[in-house]
């Protein structure tokens, strides 16, 4: 069986943001029920959006927002058939590499059943608890070192 390539960049132009967008319905709108006004919001228009291929094929996405001496690492999702195998962790490292050279800290809200994922990358818990379109989510934070 051939191994996949998979490739995370930057997203850019309409054609890209529409591939993130994608994902992002299949994954909270389909698949968590999170309202489309929800979901998508003014501050896409001013991200940066991230993309994971399988070859051609986008898989994962994120966005990111510099927010008040705060980079915010939102909306992140890869498609159910490609969790568990390192897509997500891609993804993040990317992101963080991406970022780092801006950014002292990296903040996102995770959904709490994803928690141990971020903590195996080095985010630490931070405040309580709290409902995001109806789904439980808890601040993490990763200091970045400058």
């Amino acid at each position: 069986m051939r191994k996949s390539k998979i490739s995370v960049k930057v997203a850019r132009g309409k054609n890209d943001i529409q591939k993130a967008f994608k994902i992002r319905e299949e994954v909270f709108i389909k698949g968590q029920n999170v309202p489309l006004g929800r979901e998508r919001d003014k501050y896409d228009k001013i991200a940066t959006h991230f993309l994971v291929f399988e070859s051609s094929k986008a898989i994962g996405a994120a966005r990111v927002r510099f927010v008040a001496r705060k980079t915010k690492i939102e909306r992140m999702a890869v498609l159910e058939k490609y969790r568990g195998k390192g897509i997500g962790k891609k993804l993040l490292k990317f992101i963080i590499s991406y970022v780092k050279k801006d950014a002292n800290n990296l903040v996102l809200g995770a959904q709490c059943h994803a928690i141990g994922f971020y903590k195996k990358l080095g985010f630490k818990e931070k405040g309580k608890v709290y409902a995001d379109a109806g789904i439980k989510h808890k601040e993490m934070l990763l200091k970045l070192g400058k």
